[in-house]
């Protein structure tokens, strides 16, 4: 799909992937994070920090999951609590987060209601975009609880978006994932993959850095 021709045509719900999406993300974030999981782990189940790390991936596995908040939510672990310990814990501050400009600058030209759909927390999410000073953009955020612990690029995932699309809203899905693209259109969404997005708003360019 054709960005430029989007801009100009009437679209009612533009639906943004977070991390790598409207940020920069960094791989010391990303481990930052992972940190504190396994430090959560090892403190809920009393055990040294190589056996907590070996018993998170384990778990990823057992509830075949890429997302360790999944995992303990199946094994029965107060979720808020963990998020609060990992996601929230993490210093933002101090890893130069940035929004990525292409993203941003089609933000601010297109009309329509912005939204943001993550794996993460919507608590994190919320977090990452008040750092960034860019919270005020988006009317709201589908995080890895609204969309009941279930992880894109699964179509259950996707079924907050139903009152959008069951209302004939023209939506605008925009993500780095080509697997979560192809779920979005499947079910009535314009599928932007991020890569179409070039400086110049054009699709077809090479994949640069936000």
């Amino acid at each position: 799909m054709n960005v430029e021709r989007l801009k100009n045509t009437a679209v009612d719900v533009w639906v943004f992937d977070s991390d790598g999406t409207l940020y920069t993300t960094t791989e010391n974030l990303q481990a930052a994070v992972v940190e504190l999981m396994v430090d959560f782990v090892c403190r809920e189940y009393s055990l040294t920090r190589a056996t907590a790390a070996s018993l998170r991936l384990q778990l990823l596995e057992k509830h075949r999951t890429r997302l360790t908040l999944v995992a303990l939510q199946h094994e029965g672990v107060d979720v808020e609590r963990f998020i609060r310990e990992t996601y929230l814990a993490v210093p933002l501050e101090k890893f130069g987060l940035a929004k990525c400009r292409r993203a941003f600058d089609l933000i601010v030209e297109v009309a329509g209601e912005k939204l943001v759909m993550t794996n993460s927390p919507a608590a994190f999410a919320r977090r990452i975009l008040t750092e960034l000073n860019c919270f005020n953009f988006f009317s709201g955020i589908y995080g890895i609880q609204e969309m009941n612990f279930v992880e894109k690029p699964s179509r259950a995932a996707f079924s907050v978006l139903h009152p959008h699309l069951s209302c004939g809203k023209r939506v605008v899905f925009v993500d780095d994932k080509a697997e979560n693209i192809e779920v979005a259109e499947k079910l009535g969404c314009i599928g932007v993959l991020w890569e179409q997005i070039t400086p110049d708003g054009l699709e077809g360019g090479r994949r640069e850095s936000c």
